[in-house]
């Protein structure tokens, strides 16, 4: 067991709590984002307008690659379109590395229609998106961000 004394030791403490922090936070919010994404749907690349009887072409993937994982304000960016989220998750591992102990984090996803996506809409115009009642990728991935925090901080508990 390491003991910590006088003014060397608690400088020497503190910057072990500021990194086990910062992995911590860092690691949980790249692993959380990436479930996001991986768990985001897919529009159809096309889809029938319902004013003008025709079809339209649609940004396929441009929900699941723009989440923004930010610190101390959210991240209003959106991303162009992307099929496997790859801007998304690059984005996550970039940020979850400059992460400081005292920022406040978001994962956000600011696409026009990200809250019909998880939410659902009161007249699916059907976008390519099939699921009318939404897909709930954030309310069905809170317990498996719970686990991945918990997870995590048994790693770093042990460091």
């Amino acid at each position: 067991m390491t003991v910590y004394e006088g003014k060397q030791g608690i400088a020497s403490l503190r910057e072990k709590i500021k990194l086990k922090s910062k992995m911590l936070v860092g690691e949980s919010l790249e692993k959380i984002a990436v479930t996001l994404v991986d768990e985001s749907p897919l529009g159809a690349p096309y889809y029938q307008s319902p004013t003008l009887g025709e079809a339209i072409k649609n940004d396929v993937g441009d929900f699941k690659n723009s989440w923004q994982v930010a610190f101390n304000k959210p991240n209003k960016a959106i991303r162009e379109a992307n099929a496997e989220g790859t801007g998304a998750v690059i984005g996550a591992i970039t940020m979850s590395r400059v992460y400081n102990l005292e920022d406040v984090s978001f994962v956000t996803n600011n696409v026009e229609h990200a809250e019909d996506v998880e939410q659902g809409w009161d007249d699916n115009p059907e976008y390519g998106w099939k699921a009318k009642q939404g897909y709930h990728v954030v309310g069905n991935n809170v317990g498996a961000a719970k686990a991945i925090c918990e997870i995590v901080a048994q790693k770093i508990s042990k460091i």
